[in-house]
């Protein structure tokens, strides 16, 4: 019984090591598209004027 369900077990994704996670996110652009994506899978859009163009101030928002 063991066996079978082994052999119908999917094997688990790799997970990135800190090495692939620190070349991923190296700079602060990529850190910022990472989680602009995270936040709007399909696109950007602003909510209040529906604008899909943005740019970050000095306080770290985006507007």
């Amino acid at each position: 019984m063991k066996n079978r369900l082994h052999q119908h077990a999917k094997a688990k994704p790799r997970k990135d090591s800190l090495v692939d996670f620190i070349r991923r996110f190296s700079d602060e652009d990529r850190q910022v598209e990472f989680f602009i994506s995270v936040k709007f899978p399909k696109e950007f859009v602003y909510d209040c004027c529906e604008c899909h163009e943005y740019y970050l101030i000095k306080n770290g928002y985006i507007l």
